[in-house]
């Protein structure tokens, strides 16, 4: 009965809506559980900066296009960041993923099936676009720049995807697909979206008193693009050559091998052509994206999302036909990736993430001597339960070992030269270190070498396995021996 209705036709409607909700489902539990990296604190204490009042670039370092920093500003300052940011977070990626959906719907209605299918067999996208990360306001605009161009307004469309370019720099080869498509199209117009980001950029140049190219990362890793790209690798060591080699290949299958999938198995021949702008558009960013150094998964996701966007306009949705094959075909889609998530899950005990970092930093309270904390993790550095040092709110960011001087003094930032200093300096009287492995940036290796410093035993559980906690001697008398167990 079921697949004979199917057969016949499944409702667009209900689709979406089962779309909706599974994604709102799934978003949710990537907010309780994923922790994300050090970025989203980092971003928030830069929202913060610029609610009060300041100007990135101009008046502090950030290596970001400044859109970012604005669009976390109006919660900043609430009286939990990381839950407001991460909620405006999932309501953008989510709204986005709807735009998307309703794109599918207007253009190739019956389609919403494949488009529902391919999100759901993409965990990676459910983990990041709840993170306080540039994911969920690019999906957002990239979902409403494809909504309005399924509604043939190309000039709205390329505003939103020239928007987009400005919070992640590489959309910009997607955004010059798209004009291109258009210009061959005779579709002249299309031009004034230009506008936009021409005009924004010339804005910032002008605001940050020409310092904002000093400071933007753009991590191509052969080209020397400035002193932030060249010195960033350092935070997490050099690759070699044959590891960046190997890692590339496998990066593009981890990501991409589900896609040519779902087109050997439902891709018909179809009359709709707005498929090949997304299409060439997530292929041209998928080996953008090959010139980082570090090419990770979550790079693509903006690419995956266009791809699944054009599978789905390119099929012919009177031919799919619902059996057991076609269930079973994907079951195995979603169920297979989601395996990864599970083991995250597992190795962070199962337990929430904003309860997890409460606790961090109320141990933090009981074990941390009087004097500045100095975390290389930028969450920690937010709220005002500890006195900070000034370069803490960058995290990782904060160190960059092989800066000039003058650079880590303009920015208040850290280089080796200025970290020894920092260590002989008293006011400082403890140093976090989430990540042990960062000892490649030596770091771990000054604070071992330094005799006024010594590292804590053991942390409580609620801390990563791999964490670090670097106490200044003189001040050891309220150390972690002597902190109740928090267990």
């Amino acid at each position: 009965m079921l697949t004979q209705a199917l057969k016949r036709g499944f409702r667009a409607d209900v689709v979406i809506k089962s779309v909706l909700l599974v994604s709102l489902i799934l978003i949710g539990l990537a907010f309780v559980w994923c922790n994300g990296p050090d970025d989203g604190g980092w971003y928030m204490n830069a929202s913060f900066k610029a609610a009060t009042g300041r100007l990135p670039y101009r008046d502090f370092f950030f290596p970001q296009g400044p859109l970012m920093v604005y669009l976390f500003a109006p919660v900043a300052r609430s009286a939990n960041p990381i839950l407001f940011g991460r909620l405006l977070a999932m309501i953008m990626g989510f709204t986005g993923l709807m735009f998307f959906c309703m794109a599918v719907h207007r253009q190739n209605r019956g389609a919403e099936l494949v488009f529902l299918l391919g999100i759901l067999g993409f965990p990676l996208g459910f983990a990041f676009l709840p993170l306080i990360k540039t994911h969920a306001p690019v999906v957002l605009l990239l979902g409403a720049g494809i909504f309005a161009w399924s509604k043939e307004a190309n000039v709205k469309a390329g505003i939103l995807f020239g928007i987009a370019a400005t919070l992640r720099f590489s959309l910009v080869p997607f955004f010059a697909a798209f004009l291109l498509y258009n210009l061959w199209q005779r579709n002249f117009r299309v031009l004034f979206s230009l506008i936009f980001p021409v005009l924004w950029l010339a804005i910032w140049v002008w605001l940050s008193e020409f310092k904002i190219f000093e400071q933007l990362f753009l991590p191509f890793g052969f080209f020397d693009i400035n002193e932030v790209s060249q010195t960033f690798s350092a935070i997490k060591g050099e690759l070699s050559p044959v590891a960046m080699i190997v890692r590339k290949p496998v990066t593009i299958l981890r990501c991409l091998a589900g896609f040519p999938l779902l087109f050997a198995i439902f891709m018909t021949p179809g009359k709709n052509t707005e498929w090949r702008v997304p299409a060439v558009g997530s292929l041209v960013l998928v080996f953008s994206h090959l010139l980082a150094d570090r090419p990770y998964e979550e790079y693509q996701i903006p690419a995956l999302y266009l791809m699944l966007f054009a599978a789905s306009m390119r099929i012919d949705a009177s031919k799919l036909v619902i059996n057991r094959r076609f269930i079973l075909l994907a079951l195995l889609l979603i169920l297979l990736p989601w395996a990864r998530v599970y083991i995250w899950a597992a190795n962070a005990g199962f337990k929430p993430y904003l309860p997890r970092l409460a606790e961090q930093k109320e141990s933090l309270c009981e074990i941390l001597p009087a004097g500045q904390f100095y975390p290389l993790d930028a969450y920690l550095a937010l709220g005002n339960y500890r006195l900070m040092h000034r370069a803490a709110w960058l995290g990782q960011f904060s160190y960059l070992p092989d800066a000039s001087d003058s650079f880590v003094e303009k920015f208040l930032l850290h280089n080796r030269k200025s970290f020894v200093g920092l260590l002989n300096n008293s006011a400082v009287t403890a140093i976090y270190i989430p990540d042990e492995s960062m000892k490649k940036n030596t770091m771990t290796e000054l604070l071992a070498a330094h005799p006024a410093w010594a590292r804590q035993p053991t942390l409580p559980a609620c801390f990563p396995a791999t964490a670090i906690l670097w106490l200044r001697k003189s001040e050891q008398q309220k150390g972690l021996n002597d902190a109740p167990n928090t267990e």
